[in-house]
């Protein structure tokens, strides 16, 4: 059995609880990773004590999506499943998440930011849905995306596949606070003295479930949906298949258009 990707860490007496995506240098996202992820996160829901949950990837990325291997058609059924049950056990959660974004934030990165309460980042980080240029869809993205920052910036962002600055992250509303990378810390530990640790837990709790149990039950529905369109719509597309094997490759796609 493969040792555990991930590394979760209690601090603050259980208060808050730190969960790093242990796959650098990029935090590459495949099915048995996502598993153990949501995994994690109902161990910190399980805390009666916990208010917040910190989501940060090792080393110098956030993470370059999910697993591009895994976009096959043979694969992207289980990833598909695997993917949707880690973002939907992050947004519906209980404790509050904050994603820590350094570095690159990228596809199915991105789609797990997007799921959470808070996204600080150092003003180097990069975001982007690059699904496009793969001939792929952002599936869980185009459910997210519409509900966090205006329709036109949406569509940009899916539309181009390009990478864009924390900066622009910030004033899209998306992005809480972009800061230099060394000011990060400082940062948190004001956050956490100021929002998180003199909370009532349960009430907070309480609070994130009432504020996100009518999106959850509307993104589960737009999930499947969505996951219906890409196997259905989108892998029997020849498109589809070169654009993955291009990039396993390392060439450019030849696509027919088809």
């Amino acid at each position: 059995m493969q040792a555990p990707r991930h590394r979760l860490e209690r601090r603050h007496g259980g208060a808050v609880w730190h969960l790093e995506i242990a796959s650098a240098p990029g935090n590459v996202l495949d099915a048995e990773l996502c598993a153990e992820l949501a995994q994690a996160v109902r161990e910190v829901e399980a805390e009666p004590k916990a208010r917040l949950l910190i989501l940060e990837g090792a080393g110098s990325n956030f993470s370059f999506g999910a697993s591009v291997a895994e976009h096959r058609a043979e694969e992207a059924p289980k990833m598909l499943r695997a993917m949707r049950e880690l973002l939907l056990a992050v947004h519906g959660s209980p404790v509050p998440v904050l994603a820590l974004v350094r570095g690159y934030c990228l596809g199915g990165g991105f789609e797990l930011a997007l799921c959470c309460s808070w996204i600080a980042a150092a003003e180097e980080a990069r975001f982007g849905l690059p699904e496009i240029t793969l001939a792929a869809l952002p599936a869980f993205a185009l459910a997210l995306l519409p509900g966090r920052v205006a329709p036109a910036v949406a569509e940009d962002w899916l539309l181009s596949g390009r990478h864009f600055s924390a900066a622009e992250a910030e004033a899209a509303g998306l992005v809480r606070v972009a800061l230099p990378a060394l000011e990060l810390e400082s940062w948190l530990s004001s956050f956490l003295a100021r929002e998180i640790l003199p909370r009532s837990a349960p009430v907070l709790r309480l609070l994130r479930s009432a504020v996100r149990e009518e999106r959850q039950r509307a993104l589960s529905e737009a999930f499947a949906r969505e996951e219906r369109r890409y196997l259905e719509a989108l892998l029997p597309l020849a498109d589809a298949s070169e654009g993955v094997e291009a990039f396993l490759a390392r060439r450019e796609p030849r696509f027919r258009h088809a």
